[in-house]
């Protein structure tokens, strides 16, 4: 069964949202599964699962206004496939890759070589590393 995305988000962070929800919600359901009264609930895990698809599937469509977006985009779509918790068609990847395209140079310069927490991996005025972080780092002394 093929499943498209009924209807397009208005901006990348509300798919990432709206995917973001309908997996945990998706989640919640699934940890019912070892319940006696568990049949009942098989519709409606069946129901947020092809929710969970279908805005995947939008997520992947939705074409990014500006270079944040397109690097809101970039990162969840690789923390997804770094974390095996979605499984990714080679299609979906190409599509994906292909709706970021016009935003390669601002990508490459967001995931560039720059030290972490130099300010420079993110763009202009993005925050430096956090004071926990500053504090815990190993001195270079």
């Amino acid at each position: 069964m093929r499943l498209t995305p009924t209807k397009q988000t208005g901006t990348i962070r509300e798919a990432v949202s709206l995917h973001h929800r309908t997996r945990s919600t998706a989640a919640r359901l699934r940890r019912y599964s070892r319940q006696p009264w568990s049949f009942l609930l098989h519709p409606v895990v069946r129901y947020y699962g092809m929710r969970e698809t279908r805005a995947l599937k939008a997520l992947v469509a939705l074409k990014p206004g500006k270079p944040e977006e397109a690097r809101d985009k970039l990162l969840y779509l690789m923390a997804l496939m770094t974390s095996n918790a979605t499984a990714f068609a080679v299609s979906e990847v190409e599509h994906a890759i292909h709706t970021l395209r016009p935003f390669r140079p601002d990508l490459a310069k967001a995931l560039g070589n720059g030290a972490p927490g130099a300010g420079d991996e993110l763009g202009e005025g993005s925050p430096l590393l956090p004071e926990v972080a500053r504090r815990t780092a190993p001195s270079r002394t």
